[in-house]
């Protein structure tokens, strides 16, 4: 499409200029680098020594203060200056960041991989954390009132097995399948299992059919020749 006296080509070029050698914390802007899903990109430098690529709207507003380096020394001092390493609360707080940010976690598809997130204070302070959470009971974990909301203080709070049952993500009896250990989900079949008092994300399937013999290989991987699977129960044939 024609522009009318380059005015985009202009704004662009005013954008690059003001964002050219600006400081957000830790980073400089050094130059752009191209665009990823309408957002313009930026080459910044890390004053610790590293190269990243980031979004220019969080240059702009300190958003990002760093290659990552500034949350590992925050960690790091935590460690040093709470003396709680080996704690019980510090264990919950890392769980909690490793199911929210790492798409490697089994756990990751009911908590990060459907958009849950910690807050900032939180992703970034162990101290933060604690200071809004306090010790954590005897027999108590960490729950989130709303199970679509974020971890973040407001929704957060310690709590009981009976309370987090009956605080559980319910799934909808229409979205509910025949198969033991299978649900309908973001447009897929979903296969669980619960194991130890845990729940045990297997994947996602295209049919009722797979997620349940995922299921049933699950079962018998955990509980041998005493699993109770839909095949066992004849809900599955063995073809």
């Amino acid at each position: 499409m024609a522009t009318i006296g380059g005015r985009p080509e202009q704004a662009m070029l005013r954008g690059i200029i003001s964002t050219m050698g600006k400081r957000s914390g830790r980073l400089v802007a050094l130059s752009p680098a191209g665009k990823q899903a309408r957002a313009i990109m930026w080459v910044c430098r890390c004053d610790c020594g590293q190269t990243v690529i980031v979004k220019s709207s969080s240059i702009n507003s300190g958003s990002t203060l760093s290659c990552g380096c500034l949350r590992r020394e925050a960690t790091r001092a935590a460690i040093v200056t709470h003396g709680m390493y080996r704690s019980r609360e510090y264990r919950t707080w890392k769980h909690m960041i490793q199911r929210c940010t790492n798409p490697n976690k089994p756990e990751w598809p009911k908590y990060g991989g459907r958009g849950i997130a910690v807050c900032e204070r939180w992703l970034t302070s162990f101290e933060n954390f604690y200071a809004d959470m306090g010790p954590r009971p005897h027999e108590f974990s960490l729950d989130r009132e709303n199970n679509n909301g974020n971890y973040e203080p407001p929704n957060c709070r310690w709590a009981d097995l009976s309370t987090q049952a009956r605080n559980s993500r319910k799934v909808p009896s229409v979205n509910r399948s025949r198969f033991k250990g299978v649900y309908f989900c973001n447009g897929a079949w979903q296969a669980q299992i619960r194991h130890l008092s845990r729940g045990i994300y297997i994947g996602s399937f295209p049919s009722e059919e797979l997620a349940a013999k995922a299921y049933d290989q699950k079962a018998v991987e955990l509980r041998g020749s005493s699993a109770v699977t839909n095949q066992s129960m004849g809900l599955l044939s063995c073809v």
